[in-house]
């Protein structure tokens, strides 16, 4: 019998199946784990279900593997945000937007840095969704 291909080349879960190809890949070369049940594209299908237009597959906490309980499918601009790099979250964002404290006191306390503060107020970086 021969072996599913899911649409490996076209079809509906063509793209699904190249996501989740690339996520084996990082995981072979990376420190990142991915769970045994996720080594089948079936498994993987059944939990997080096709990828919708536009998004890709995004760990909640970088911290921990890729598995049905940590990963969603999620824009580029969330990956983006969702990195050890980044102290900010859209919560934090509208924090600094509401609040009335000086830039500098802000900064401090949330551990950003000043520039961050003045580009969120002014509206350049972490606009409201």
């Amino acid at each position: 019998m021969p072996a599913r291909t899911h649409g490996s080349k076209r079809g509906p879960l063509a793209r699904t199946y190249r996501i989740w190809g690339n996520m084996k890949t990082r995981c072979r070369r990376s420190y990142s784990t991915l769970c045994e049940r996720w080594q089948s594209f079936d498994n993987f299908l059944a939990d997080m279900g096709p990828c919708p237009d536009g998004l890709t597959i995004e760990r909640l906490n970088n911290r921990l593997g890729y598995t049905p309980g940590n990963c969603k499918w999620g824009s580029r601009t969330e990956q983006g945000r969702n990195t050890s790099r980044v102290r900010l979250s859209p919560e934090i964002a509208a924090e600094i937007r509401a609040s009335a404290e000086g830039p500098t006191a802000l900064a401090q306390r949330l551990g950003v840095h000043l520039s961050t503060i003045k580009h969120v107020r002014a509206g350049r970086t972490w606009r409201p969704q």
